[in-house]
């Protein structure tokens, strides 16, 4: 599992800003840009199920 959570651990960095926005406009500045995002785009199952158990 080490190199499946050392990629997402790595892809999470820097995102906490984006993610947990401290002012109300920034709040309403990450939904607007979620709002765009396709839907799938953002599916996380496909990462998990790429591992092998």
């Amino acid at each position: 599992m080490r190199p499946y959570v050392e990629i997402c651990q790595k892809q999470a960095r820097g995102a906490d800003g984006f993610l947990v926005p401290a002012k109300r406009t920034h709040i309403w500045m990450r939904n607007q840009v979620f709002r765009l995002v396709p839907p799938g785009l953002l599916n996380t199952s496909k990462a998990a199920e790429a591992i092998s158990l």
